[in-house]
């Protein structure tokens, strides 16, 4: 064989070489792509049977958001500094966190993002026994309001800290004790008040202006009464949720002007040890922390009737475990806040 033939053969060889090489990287992105249409089509074989079995339309097949409903979140990390904190709130963004304590000096903790204390708050002219930061909401132009359970009133700040003064109680009430607070797109302000008297158990409303308009609710376990109402949030559909604290339950109030403080009886959640704090999520997800019972309650309430989802928390000192829990607050990002009052820190859950 000569030369030259030689050298063909060789680069005949390599050529072939290199096809069979490409040949051989195409199998594995054809074994996946095959994979992935397998479990694509296992999945909505999987739906339409159940869906067949519990006579639903294909069309009503769950998507991804109806699925990640029901995932809770994981537990991410602790903020201490704060000596047993009961209220929370936060920015939509996330980067301001406000936590009341009811022990130590008895402030409202603020927080950056990263949990790292960057002040507090507390009213001019006062020490930590003239003060008892309860609840803690923040409205629409970013004013911070708390509850305090000693003066027995709901302070103002400015969003950059200022001491604003104090919303006006209700005419001739001075017994009543705020605790719980909330804001609806209105701008109104809602307060859960409690006390010795039975007609201080009941929900204090206000206006964008901050002037009283009315009431609602009284002491009792009855359809529309309250035994120490505790943590409030207002949803998009102008339902009000308070925290019905001794009667175990979490009641939904229409602040719709034609049934405006009528209870709605199909959104009653009960079953719960000792609710506290309420909030809610951008899924529609109502979540309650229950003290007794050491745990966060989440509940689906985008539909006709709330339907449990889940459960996150357990008691004990380790992390994602809690003692006696209180309050609760979400940021837009996913973020749950959760005021871990026995073990002095704030507990931050991810979904």
């Amino acid at each position: 064989m000569s030369e030259r033939q030689e050298q063909e053969d060789r680069a005949v060889g390599t050529a072939e070489t290199a096809i069979e090489l490409k040949k051989h990287r195409k199998r594995p992105l054809l074994w996946l792509a095959f994979g992935v249409l397998s479990l694509g089509l296992l999945a909505n074989l999987v739906f339409a049977a159940f869906y067949a079995v519990n006579k639903k339309p294909f069309a009503a097949l769950p998507v991804v958001g109806t699925l990640t409903q029901r995932t809770p979140p994981r537990f991410g990390f602790s903020i201490y500094d704060v000596s047993r904190p009961l209220g929370v709130a936060v920015s939509r963004d996330g980067q301001r966190l406000y936590v009341t304590e009811s022990a130590g000096e008895r402030q409202v903790r603020v927080f950056d993002g990263n949990g790292r204390p960057v002040g507090f708050l507390s009213p001019p002219d006062t020490d930590k026994g003239k003060r008892a930061p309860t609840y803690v909401a923040l409205d629409g132009k970013g004013r911070i309001f708390v509850s305090d359970s000693t003066s027995r009133a709901v302070h103002i700040y400015s969003p950059s800290g200022e001491y604003a003064g104090r919303v006006p109680p209700p005419p001739g009430d001075t017994s009543a004790t705020p605790l719980g607070l909330a804001f609806d797109r209105h701008g109104r302000l809602y307060v859960a008040t409690a006390g010795v008297e039975k007609e201080t158990h009941r929900v204090l409303v206000y206006d964008a202006q901050l002037q009283f308009k009315g009431a609602f609710g009284q002491r009792g376990n009855g359809p529309g009464e309250l035994e120490f109402p505790n943590g409030l949030v207002v949803d998009d559909k102008d339902r009000l949720f308070v925290s019905n604290g001794n009667n175990g339950r979490v009641d939904a109030f229409s602040i719709r002007d034609q049934d405006f403080g009528q209870v709605l009886k199909a959104d009653v959640i009960a079953g719960q040890g000792l609710p506290r704090g309420v909030a809610l999520d951008e899924q529609n997800r109502l979540h309650v922390v229950d003290t007794t019972n050491s745990m966060v309650s989440v509940f689906g309430v985008g539909g006709d009737r709330p339907a449990q989802l889940f459960t996150f928390g357990e008691f004990g000192l380790g992390d994602g475990q809690l003692q006696y829990p209180n309050g609760v607050a979400i940021d837009q990002s996913g973020r749950v806040y959760v005021t871990d009052r026995v073990n002095d820190r704030v507990q931050v859950w991810v979904y």
